[in-house]
């Protein structure tokens, strides 16, 4: 097995589960190769942070609809980002779309602020300044949406922490 498996199956056994970092390297190197560890602790991270966003994770139905479409609209914001920069636009023009609509649906205001920002990017190297006018009003009522649910948010947060539900808890 490779050592990212046994530190892998170190980590999630239950007999490891009280055991220390040290003493998890001690277990797997014999000698003081601590900056091998280091690594493979830094490689193990990585992919397990990698694999958070493969489909197959995202679609498991252990999440709400409205996060699996949050989580896929910053994906594919991230992969249009990508081909407009290696000069895919028009590929990225159409991931676009499919996020602006996701988000329009899904009230996903600062992804939709994202998305309109590079469409009006590209639209402005590609189409002129008619297309442009168009999408900046768009922005600008997106804007809105998105500072009034910020506003209605922060009114809640602030009622929340007026509220000390810990006594409610202890009542019951």
């Amino acid at each position: 097995n490779s050592k990212s498996i046994q530190l892998f199956q170190h980590l999630v056994s239950k007999k490891n589960n009280d055991k220390s970092e040290v003493e998890i390297f001690e277990m797997m190197y014999k000698t003081g190769k601590r900056d091998a560890f280091n690594r493979l602790l830094i490689r193990l991270r990585d992919k397990i942070l990698e694999s958070l966003i493969i489909d197959v994770n995202v679609l498991r139905g252990i999440y709400p609809e409205s996060v699996q479409v949050n989580i896929e609209v910053r994906k594919i914001l991230t992969q249009a980002q990508i081909l407009s920069k290696r000069g895919a636009r028009k590929c990225a023009g159409i991931m676009l779309e499919k996020v602006n609509m996701l988000c329009k649906k899904y009230e996903l205001y600062e992804e939709w602020l994202i998305s309109l920002r590079l469409c009006m990017r590209k639209n402005a190297l590609e189409q002129g300044g008619k297309k442009v006018k168009k999408m900046m009003s768009e922005y600008l009522k997106v804007d809105q949406c998105k500072n009034a649910v910020l506003r209605a948010e922060l009114n809640y947060y602030e009622v929340i922490s007026y509220t000390d539900f810990r006594q409610a808890s202890s009542i019951q």
